[in-house]
């Protein structure tokens, strides 16, 4: 990210007022087969594509149950991906508890972000117990893996954010070159939007403002953001989000810095269309939007994003 260590990360830039960089939905929908689950995380891979996701291609398995046991991989074509198993079950879990101090059974993975960095894999899951959960908490965890395979738990999010109150849905997740390496987006701890940054994943401090308060990083204009994704493109910051639950559209908005985001687009969409995932592709910036049925598997769209 461009924001300096000396800086601490504050929230006290001049806002871009340049639209320049705006998203456009663009491109055609179609039906991804033998997928199932919301809160993709896909990761090119040569000619196929890397899923991450918590669900299994099971309609009639439940979820939180046996439906979601644990973060689960798909790979090949994005039209027709296979499943691969799970590769990070909920029992590696080992800091849920119950209100008697006990460890939680109920314990599970949701709303997995997976991104490669330079040594392997790294990932932040949402932990719970149970959905809904029995301490109305969904908590920022992190985890990392050679192979995108293998996985270690390093527990929940430490420093700042450790032992507050969240119920967190976001999946936005940038890992840089330069400090601060990891830098994570969600709602939560009182704010509409929050952003969070480490420099080794363990220890994790919140973007403060120069009064040093917790920012709230909402871009003006915006609902209420839920299920949050971004993505990096030659410096700029590009983030999707879902207005509110149920869902009543999505929204789009870019950042030359990481902190001050300009608002850009909103797309209304069913209260079906749950979530869109931003990834790269060769350079491109695309989405994986989500539209979930009632009963069923969710289905997977493709739409292309340009900017």
């Amino acid at each position: 990210m461009k924001i300096n260590k000396l800086s601490e990360i504050a929230l006290g830039l001049a806002l871009c007022t340049s639209n320049a960089y705006a998203l456009s939905l663009s491109g055609s929908m179609g039906t991804i087969a033998n997928y199932c689950g919301a809160y993709a995380s896909v990761i090119p891979n040569g000619s196929s594509y890397d899923i991450y996701s918590n669900e299994i291609p099971n309609t009639k398995a439940s979820c939180p149950g046996t439906g979601c046991p644990g973060i689960v991989k798909y790979s090949g074509s994005l039209t027709k991906p296979v499943y691969k198993g799970v590769v990070a079950p909920n029992s590696i879990i080992n800091d849920v508890f119950n209100t008697d101090g006990t460890l939680s059974s109920k314990r599970m993975f949701s709303r997995p972000v997976v991104a490669r960095d330079g040594l392997g894999y790294v990932a932040v899951a949402m932990v719970a117990n149970g959905y809904p959960p029995a301490d109305n908490q969904v908590t920022p965890s992190f985890l990392t893996s050679p192979d995108g395979i293998k996985w270690t738990y390093h527990g929940k999010f430490k420093g700042e954010p450790y032992g507050r109150n969240i119920y967190g849905s976001g999946m936005a997740l940038i890992v840089s070159d330069t400090y601060p390496r990891y830098t994570f987006y969600t709602d939560g701890y009182g704010k509409k939007m929050v952003g969070l940054y480490s420099d080794g994943g363990n220890d994790w401090s919140f973007i403060r403002t120069t009064s040093n308060t917790i920012a709230d990083l909402n871009p003006v204009g915006w609902g209420v953001p839920i299920f949050q994704s971004v993505a990096e493109v030659n410096g700029i910051y590009y983030m999707a989000a879902s207005d509110n639950w149920p869902v009543k559209g999505w929204m789009f908005a870019h950042s030359d810095d990481g902190v001050n985001w300009i608002n850009d687009k909103y797309v209304a969409v069913t209260s079906a269309e749950k979530n869109i995932s931003l990834y790269l592709d060769n350079g491109r910036l695309m989405a994986l939007a989500t539209s979930s049925l009632k009963g069923n598997c969710y289905r997977k769209t493709m739409r292309s994003i340009t900017s």
